[in-house]
């Protein structure tokens, strides 16, 4: 070996730089014709993408929208793709963009609020009629029985998000953020997803600004009006005149059955996950609580308390007057803080013996 080495030095290190020569004069070779190799490449991931969507459409049972530069969006029988795989049955709904389709009576109006219970699929709903919207726009074809979408320039959305603490603001910093871009963003061509606007601060503040963002859309930009849907929680802006919904709006609710008549064990609400013309008088919070497994007593609690708001009762009246059970809970309570405050313990000195300090206790709390 010290012989070989003598006469063709260190083979190793030679065999590296050969090898780093060859890889370079070949990517130099490659380069010539990278102009080619990247037309060749974009054509082939083209083609992956058709094949997939075009395999996806015929196991999901996809049919092809038809665009059109101008008009209404209309959906008819519209799924969400995600979520139709996770369930046994999905219920399809319907959407256009005039928010006159559910209800044919009504005329052609571009803002379609939707209210109803949790869980009933006002999410759903909103996220699916922006999927179809995008899927019909990158070549797709849809999950939906028949769709004419209109060209759209923009999806706007403001959802709420989980909070994390890699992030160094609050979701309803990120609600506002998202509105504000929205705002800023949106041209007569775009589509708006709002979900629960304003639940994340106090119920007057979120209110209000869910009226507000509605008045903008419908007054200051009217002419300039996007597509709006909105799902909210917010009854009394409808209710009490405070926004110009009442006039210029289309209502829609998901809805559901009330069980008067339940057993234990039973669900207070059957969801229909169905869309239906007017608006819902409820959001059903409470029967959503008992449904989540929320105490009884809690809940008959809130209905009380929620009733007296109602009826613009008084609570701080009501909160004053104590069940006999709890004010007899009161005066026990009293009366061992007032033994235990005549007690003369004694001054920097602890008690002598264990047995001494049991009695104590024992008579205190007898």
């Amino acid at each position: 070996m010290q012989e070989l080495d003598e006469a063709y030095g260190d083979i190793y290190c030679q065999i590296g730089d050969r090898e780093v020569e060859l890889l370079c004069k070949l990517a130099s070779d490659v380069l010539e014709f990278s102009s080619d190799l990247m037309l060749a490449s974009q054509a082939c991931g083209e083609l992956d993408s058709f094949l997939a969507l075009s395999q996806g459409a015929q196991k999901y049972g996809w049919n092809r929208p038809t665009l059109k530069a101008e008009g209404e969006t209309t959906i008819l029988g519209g799924r969400h793709p995600l979520h139709e795989s996770s369930m046994q049955r999905f219920i399809p709904n319907d959407f256009c963009s005039a928010a006159n389709l559910i209800d044919p009576g009504q005329k052609a109006r571009s803002i379609l609020i939707i209210t109803g219970p949790n869980h009933s699929g006002k999410s759903v709903y909103l996220k699916q009629v922006a999927l179809i919207v995008y899927l019909a726009h990158i070549g797709s074809f849809v999950p939906a029985e028949q769709a004419e979408i209109a060209i759209t320039d923009k999806i706007l959305v403001c959802m709420p998000a989980p909070e994390s603490v890699s992030s160094n603001e609050s979701a309803f910093a990120t609600d506002l953020r998202e509105i504000a871009h929205s705002i800023k963003q949106a041209t007569k061509q775009s589509l708006v997803l709002v979900d629960e606007f304003g639940k994340g601060t106090c119920p007057v503040n979120g209110a209000g600004l869910a009226a507000g963002l509605l008045d903008y859309f419908l007054i200051i930009s009217r002419e300039t009006c996007p597509v709006v849907i909105m799902a909210t929680h917010f009854h009394e802006i409808f209710e009490s005149g405070t926004s110009s919904t009442n006039r210029s709006t289309h209502f829609a609710h998901m809805k559901v059955e009330i069980n008067d008549n339940i057993d234990v064990g039973d669900d207070p609400l059957t969801y229909l996950f169905t869309i239906q013309p007017g608006r819902s008088s409820s959001s059903f919070g409470e029967q959503c609580a008992t449904m989540n497994g929320v105490p009884d007593a809690v809940v008959n609690r809130a209905k009380a308390i929620s009733s007296i708001i109602d009826r613009d009762g008084d609570l701080a009246a009501t909160y004053a007057n104590l069940s006999p059970n709890e004010q007899l809970q009161l005066e026990t309570a009293e009366e061992v803080a007032r033994r235990f405050i005549s007690y003369e313990i004694g001054t920097g000195e602890l008690l002598r013996e264990v047995a001494d300090g049991t009695e104590l206790l024992d008579d205190l709390l007898s």
